[in-house]
């Protein structure tokens, strides 16, 4: 069984102020220690508490509680991160819009350095049903089409994103981007990297 987590930096807790905090950091944070300790220990000291932290790269989006604080405490908690954490290069402060609910709306999200697009399930399953719906005869068919196509462009751009590799490193790679991104939990049966013929059993399969 699997654990589930959010993909995009949003965060939705009734009747909260919910401050967001863009981090950017210099190069040098990914090689140094304690750069996260000291960040949280800033804004404990301020009093205020951490809801989430959405980590990625150089960027962090934090999630403030900042129900009950004025402007002002937000913006000397993000000064005092600048000054005190060695590695940081900016803050971007995001002031509540909308009483219980926040996103960091200066990231969009991607994956292998492309452009990504995010569906949650009922929006897949629609579209899957109104292929059926419409077409009635061959959907089945252009399901397969469709896939085939994603399929093979998908490898395409992992090869050129990774370079040359072994055969059965690019399949380990695709069960596991394959579960990763949510279309379900791939189960290798066959594997004949020789002939070229890989055959899965998928559970909990988006589609079905």
């Amino acid at each position: 069984m699997y654990k589930k987590f959010e993909v995009v930096p949003s965060l939705y807790i009734p009747g909260k102020d919910i401050t967001v905090l863009h981090v950017e950091f210099l190069e040098e944070a990914l090689e140094a220690v304690g750069v996260l300790r000291d960040l949280t220990a800033i804004i404990a000291m301020k009093g205020i508490s951490i809801l989430k932290i959405h980590f990625t790269g150089l960027y962090a989006t934090i999630f403030l509680d900042t129900t009950g604080k004025s402007p002002k405490e937000v913006e000397e908690t993000a000064e005092a991160l600048i000054k005190g954490v060695k590695f940081i290069k900016k803050v971007d402060i995001q002031i509540p819009e909308v009483k219980g609910f926040a996103i960091d709306k200066t990231v969009i999200p991607t994956f292998f350095n492309e452009r990504a697009i995010i569906l949650r399930e009922s929006a897949f399953k629609s579209i899957i049903e109104g292929i059926f719906k419409s077409l009635k005869v061959v959907p089945q068919t252009v399901l397969y089409i469709i896939g085939r196509e994603m399929g093979e462009n998908f490898f395409k751009r992992h090869v050129e994103t990774m370079g040359v590799m072994d055969k059965r490193s690019y399949a380990l790679i695709a069960e596991q981007i394959f579960r990763g991104i949510g279309f379900g939990i791939p189960e290798n049966v066959k594997m004949d990297l020789e002939g070229g013929e890989v055959e899965y059993i998928v559970y909990d399969c988006v589609e079905c």
